[in-house]
């Protein structure tokens, strides 16, 4: 009798480890964003304007595997703003995992580049804020950014 009450223990706990690190998987696994983005970006200096932005998504090796785990995002952006001296283009380079977007949006010509922090709606919708990336750009500045793929 004792070494079946030991067993049954040894059975429970080893139960309750296996769902106790597994909790994250009820988070869901990252979804892939990759494809073309629009919305609309508005800033402090800049006013109201908008953003077009394609995103290509690749898989960073990370634990655990398959859920939750970061992905690498690359690709390209424009904005347009009614002053287009503020309009900017260039490349994406960043991060997604689970609903948290993290790129920085540097311009294809010198000028600061944008630090852009965004939460996924679902695979199809995203909304954040954005920064200047660097500490030594002339113009500070902020302000928000929305968009839906295509």
């Amino acid at each position: 009798m004792a070494t079946a009450a030991r067993l049954t223990v040894l059975a429970l706990t080893v139960g309750c480890l296996a769902a106790c690190t597994n909790s994250s998987l009820t988070a869901g696994p990252t979804p892939n964003i990759s494809g073309s983005w629009s919305g609309t970006i508005a800033g402090v200096q800049q006013g109201p304007g908008t953003i077009a932005f394609t995103l290509s998504q690749r898989g960073l090796p990370l634990l655990p595997p398959g859920v939750g785990a970061e992905q690498e995002l690359t690709g390209t952006w424009s904005t347009t703003f009614a002053f287009a001296g503020y309009d900017r283009s260039g490349t994406v380079a960043g991060t997604v995992s689970q609903s948290s977007v993290t790129v920085t949006l540097t311009p294809g010509t010198p000028d600061c580049s944008y630090a852009v922090s965004a939460t996924l709606k679902d695979s199809t919708s995203m909304s954040g804020t954005w920064t200047y990336a660097a500490a030594n750009c002339a113009n500070v500045s902020s302000g928000t950014v929305s968009a839906v793929r295509h």
